[in-house]
């Protein structure tokens, strides 16, 4: 889905009948949990940019940074849940993280409720030509013989 879809989206569900409640009176928070300037940071600010006009308030973007990205997913959780704070989920907030850490600070199935599919994102393992062949025999043979220091972890 594009930029351009989304924030038609965003458009089509604020004209909707809900629209005519008072929601929002106050604006809207969107907390990114990585720093300003990366990928994440941009695709919320571009959300926040299309959603303040139609619904009438300012969508306004809180980072809020570290432990890949877990502080800022924990503070969403903690929020009171009254649709004024939002959380921009990522693959590594929301699934790897997720399985990885013991204690995130949040439960997933119980802190959190969709709204809507931003994007999708592919993450590519790449070499230079002729060095592939090399570089993949030698990854794998170090997962096999130390699995323990051979995990990614998300990206920020």
């Amino acid at each position: 889905m594009n930029s351009y879809s989304l924030i038609a989206l965003i458009v089509g569900i604020a004209a909707a009948p809900a629209a005519a409640q008072t929601f929002p009176d106050k604006p809207i928070r969107i907390i990114v949990p990585f720093a300003p300037g990366g990928s994440t940071d941009l695709v919320g600010r571009i959300i926040a940019d299309g959603a303040a006009e139609p619904l009438g308030q300012s969508v306004i973007i809180d980072n809020r940074t570290g432990a890949g990205g877990l502080i800022g997913t924990a503070a969403v959780a903690r929020a009171a849940p009254d649709g004024y704070t939002l959380s921009q989920c990522t693959v590594g907030t929301c699934a790897i993280s997720a399985s990885l850490v013991k204690n995130t600070g949040y439960d997933l199935t119980k802190d959190f409720a969709p709204i809507i599919l931003i994007g999708g994102v592919m993450n590519v393992l790449s070499s230079h030509r002729r060095f592939l062949r090399k570089m993949l025999k030698t990854s794998w043979r170090w997962r096999a013989l130390d699995p323990v220091r051979s995990r990614s972890a998300p990206a920020a």
